[in-house]
């Protein structure tokens, strides 16, 4: 049987990753000096590691679970957009063998030629519908009652996966929109998320006009000065 993508994720990932595996509590002991070798609080360390590497292991082994979850959704899309396709060309197949069943009824009489021209594409189409495994023709099932319950299962599966999917997109969409109903509201009522924003503003705005003067008067200075200048006699 070839490995699964879980079975390839936990052996490389999940089975070498556990403490105990990467090293042993006699080879961690011996790390320490000979005087702290028999102290518990090594073995304490130890357990506390092991404890932490247990629960990253844990958290990978979720991640794990998550990535072929969303494998099998990607399968059941693939093998849904298939079987629309394939849908696709029956009814085009269909099409094309009432047309040739139109020009073979329509056909003069002594048209042998063109009836059996329509009799092999109509025995082509029907052996083509045939190889695709009987759709509509009562062809034999793919699936036996022992192979299509695993099948099942994962279509369970697949669909609890999609709905927590939804769920968790609603639950995203709800918070964000319950985020922006809030920020509206404090700005309705003057509750803004900055208590310091109204004196800043105001700041900015004193600046602004402090510029605006300080730009009239040099102004009007300049303008004054010229005034003087074009009233002088000319010597």
């Amino acid at each position: 049987m070839a490995p699964t993508e879980a079975s390839i994720l936990e052996q490389f990932l999940l089975a070498p990753s556990q403490l105990p595996t990467i090293i042993s509590l006699d080879d961690f002991t011996a790390l320490f000096p000979r005087t702290l070798q028999s102290s518990p609080q090594v073995r304490a360390l130890y357990r506390d590691l092991q404890r932490q590497r247990s629960a990253l292991v844990d958290a990978v082994a979720a991640d794990i679970d998550d990535e072929v979850a969303k494998g099998r959704l990607l399968r059941r899309y693939a093998v849904r957009a298939r079987l629309r396709a394939e849908a696709q060309e029956d009814v085009a197949g269909d099409d094309e063998l009432q047309i040739e069943h139109f020009v073979a009824s329509s056909a003069p009489d002594g048209g042998d030629g063109i009836t059996a021209g329509t009799d092999t594409g109509t025995a082509t189409t029907t052996g083509a519908g045939a190889a695709r495994g009987g759709r509509g023709s009562g062809g034999p099932s793919s699936h036996s009652l022992t192979s299509i319950v695993p099948e099942l299962d994962d279509a369970i599966r697949d669909l609890e996966a999609e709905i927590q999917q939804l769920d968790e997109e609603e639950a995203r969409l709800t918070a964000a929109v319950q985020q922006s109903v809030g920020n509206l509201s404090d700005l309705r009522y003057g509750r803004l998320y900055n208590p310091q924003l109204p004196d800043e503003v105001i700041k900015g705005l004193q600046n602004v006009q402090a510029t605006c003067e300080q730009m009239t008067a040099e102004t009007s200075t300049s303008t004054a000065s010229t005034n003087t200048a074009d009233q002088r006699p000319a010597t």
